[in-house]
């Protein structure tokens, strides 16, 4: 089903999108968001998200052990990412011993 912006009225509905971007903040990779309304195109953000990325997939993983895209998620933007210091990179005690 196709969906067109005429069929939501301005702040019903609003789409999320992640930016690709290379910011750090303190040497941390950072997740920009934009928030855009479906019916108006109006744009709000950026917003940056400096949570525990790392922590947020680990959980997700002992949620949904067999989840294929999380498990490649950790290894390609954590685990494997040479951007990142060794320390975040390096899986916790948990994930490791139960799933790695």
């Amino acid at each position: 089903m196709k969906l067109q912006h005429n069929q939501f009225r301005v702040n019903e509905a609003w789409i999320a999108c992640r930016l690709q971007t290379l910011d750090r903040v303190a040497g941390d990779p950072v997740d920009v968001y934009i928030l855009l309304d479906a019916a108006s195109g109006y744009v709000f953000g950026p917003l940056l998200v400096l949570d525990d990325l790392k922590g947020a997939w680990e959980k997700a993983l002992t949620y949904a052990p067999h989840d294929e895209v999380t498990r490649r998620n950790l290894h390609e933007f954590i685990y494997d990412n040479d951007g990142l210091s060794d320390e975040i990179r390096k899986p916790s005690a948990f994930v490791a011993r139960l799933f790695l």
